[in-house]
């Protein structure tokens, strides 16, 4: 292995573990953190903003472009396609679901917390569990659909802070579509849209807290 080789796997081997510390601190460590309470319930959404930001520059300092990251309104029509179908037989399953089993919680959000949601929180989401991750997974070379699997997964599992199995469920399956769509089409746009829909909806109805 000549020096040139040498330097070219020790980056690689760089970027992998940062790459994993990343992962650890901000798609696993927070949501223990507020699910046992180290972190005031209260302060969930200052979390997710503030790891947010790190994965970001992280992201940047590893050399990704916002490009790759998803922040582009070049495939956003694309997005949109793709993701329509998905969220639309969730809306169906999700009034089905109204329909024969009710209604789980009793909505408490104001206007402030959907202003909030819509322009900050889903779009944020969408950037961690989306673009950020399809990018720095790119330093794995794993299988797509260990990719996929393994995103979803960690989608599911932030949201463990609620202490609901089946908000943990759902949202690992709506993790595993909204990924898969984000692949296809990469960019933020579609996922982020469909997420407000369906967010917005089941929150309201009480499907979800």
């Amino acid at each position: 292995m000549n020096s040139q080789q040498s330097y070219c796997h020790q980056d690689s081997l760089i970027r992998r573990v940062v790459v994993i510390s990343v992962i650890v601190l901000i798609y696993i460590c927070l949501p223990l953190g507020i699910l046992i309470g180290l972190i005031p319930w209260n302060m969930k959404f200052v979390t997710l903003i503030a790891g947010a930001i790190i994965a970001y520059l992280i992201s940047r300092l590893l050399g990704y472009t916002n490009l790759d990251l998803g922040i582009t309104l070049r495939r956003a029509r694309p997005s949109l396609l793709v993701v329509a179908p998905f969220t639309l037989v969730f809306l169906v399953a999700s009034i089905l679901w109204l329909i024969l089993g009710g209604v789980r919680f009793k909505p408490t959000e104001d206007l402030g917390f959907f202003i909030f949601y819509i322009f900050i929180s889903c779009p944020i989401q969408e950037l961690l569990f989306r673009g950020v991750l399809s990018s720095v997974f790119n330093s794995f070379k794993m299988r797509e659909y260990i990719e996929i699997i393994v995103a979803s997964l960690l989608f599911g599992f932030v949201h463990i802070t609620y202490q609901d199995a089946i908000t943990v469920v759902i949202m690992t399956i709506v993790g595993y579509f909204w990924y898969s769509a984000y692949k296809r089409e990469p960019s933020l746009v579609g996922v982020t849209i469909s997420h407000i829909i369906l967010g917005v909806f089941t929150i309201v109805t009480g499907l979800v807290d």
